[in-house]
């Protein structure tokens, strides 16, 4: 039987758990409300391409994503052919094999790198800011609350342990001297890609992100 300790913590934690599954206002800049998305109100995806988002026009087709629940279509997302690839390609052409982000030639960038995790940090810890990314994981993936409120909180605790000066470790070796040379740092090789899994919906993407951005790890960055 479980103890009076036992008893009390389940209720304390089931009334937490209710609390932060309670609705949230929007954030301003969302552009899609989780709760809404049907048929009658569908989410339509962008590519981003060179710092810019891809309005839907640009793009000749689009595949249609069917809601589980009742066959609507609730999300509309670009169905990019190998004919429209070129802008993409010719971006990561122009990428320098070092990295844009090259912690020996632009060290100051680590500044800047850091200052954005501690305010993307800031903006996560909100309540409707965590609401509206659990909301959103369970529209996309069969997860429990709990489990959907996991991954903001897992993302926002990344970017607070990379804020301000942390970030510059990224590139720091742990590496000991060995029968080939050039173990000093960690370093790339021309441009990488992401291949993101469904499971972790923002975990990964943010995470993997973060690190091709910061230490351009063309080996790590296929999760």
């Amino acid at each position: 039987m479980l103890t009076t300790t036992a008893r009390h913590f389940l209720r304390l934690t089931a009334k937490r758990s209710m609390s932060s599954s309670a609705a949230h206002p929007l954030p301003s800049w969302a552009t899609v409300d989780p709760s809404t998305m049907s048929g009658r109100h569908p989410a339509i995806g962008a590519n981003l391409c060179n710092g810019r988002w891809w309005a839907p026009e640009e793009t000749s087709s689009f595949q249609n994503i069917v809601d589980p629940l009742n066959g609507e279509v609730f999300l509309t997302v670009p169905d990019t052919n190998s004919e429209e690839v070129h802008p993409y390609i010719e971006r990561m052409a122009n990428a320098p094999r070092t990295g844009l982000h090259n912690p020996l030639k632009n060290p100051e960038r680590y500044n800047m790198l850091g200052e954005v995790c501690a305010n993307a940090a800031r903006e996560m810890a909100k309540p409707e800011v965590q609401y509206f990314f659990s909301k959103l994981i369970q529209r996309l993936t069969p997860k429990s609350w709990p489990q959907a409120s996991g991954e903001p909180t897992v993302v926002r605790k990344f970017l607070e342990n990379y804020s301000c000066d942390n970030v510059r470790y990224l590139a720091k070796s742990f590496g000991v001297p060995g029968d080939r040379g050039g173990k000093n740092f960690k370093k790339c090789f021309y441009f990488c890609s992401i291949l993101q899994m469904l499971l972790f919906v923002i975990v990964c993407c943010c995470l993997l992100l973060f690190a091709a951005v910061c230490c351009w790890w063309c080996w790590w960055c296929c999760g």
